[in-house]
């Protein structure tokens, strides 16, 4: 059963709550500190910030332009490996269980630092991704729901509620240096590379590419065929 009163008193969700408090208790840090007119997700003992986004980090960019220059700035933007999906009815008793087929790979973390990609590579900006496994917590209706945001195509009998987190697995993925980055690329790509070599590593490959040409770690050679080729930069 879920907590009613706990979703609808806060905005963010079961899962931001639970990683901030993980992350504060890790780092002898306070939570909800304002900075320079930011509201920070946590300071730490170390005078350094955390930030927990679960999705959008293009969001972070106000924030990374007040404060990136004298704060150091972890992003902890958690890696959906696995998810379960929770379904209530309207008196909150569990109707059913199951096992979502959808989860995230990096290459879907990289479409979200498209609108902060002057910031790659600075000194103060670490970007830490855990894989985790999630519950979404949804409540069924008797009538079609569309959302807020009007963005539904098909609507559906059914409304999200909140998200949970289950498990951390013990893999995580750092950047802090520019060529940290450069993960993105399959170890079998050749030395200068086409954008069919890479597109067949992901559905979001077009937007890698773009993320790391604009921060100067791979540079286009030619055109050939109507193919644009690479290479990584030394």
């Amino acid at each position: 059963m879920y907590s009613k009163y706990m979703i609808n008193t806060y905005s963010e969700s079961s899962l931001h709550r639970t990683l901030k408090t993980i992350y504060a208790v890790k780092n002898n840090g306070v939570t909800e500190v304002t900075i320079k007119h930011k509201i920070c997700d946590i300071f730490t003992e170390s005078g350094d910030i955390i930030e927990i986004q679960t999705q959008h980090i293009s969001a972070l960019k106000a924030k990374l332009e007040a404060l990136l220059n004298e704060y150091q700035i972890t992003i902890i933007r958690p890696l959906v490996q696995e998810k379960y999906i929770e379904t209530y009815d309207t008196a909150h008793k569990l109707i059913r269980r199951r096992k979502s087929p959808k989860k995230e790979t990096l290459y879907s973390i990289y479409r979200e630092l498209t609108g902060i990609h002057p910031f790659i590579g600075h000194h103060n900006l670490i970007l830490e991704i855990p894989c985790i496994t999630v519950c979404e917590i949804r409540e069924e209706k008797n009538y079609p729901i569309q959302l807020k945001n009007k963005s539904r195509r098909f609507l559906h009998c059914w409304e999200k509620k909140d998200k949970k987190l289950e498990q951390i697995f013990s893999q995580t993925y750092l950047f802090h240096d520019k060529k940290d980055y450069l993960q993105i690329l399959p170890d079998t790509l050749p030395e200068e590379f086409s954008t069919a070599d890479f597109f067949q590593a992901g559905k979001n490959a077009g937007i890698c590419l773009w993320l790391l040409q604009k921060a100067g770690l791979i540079h286009e050679t030619k055109i050939e065929k109507r193919k644009k080729y690479y290479t990584r930069v030394k």
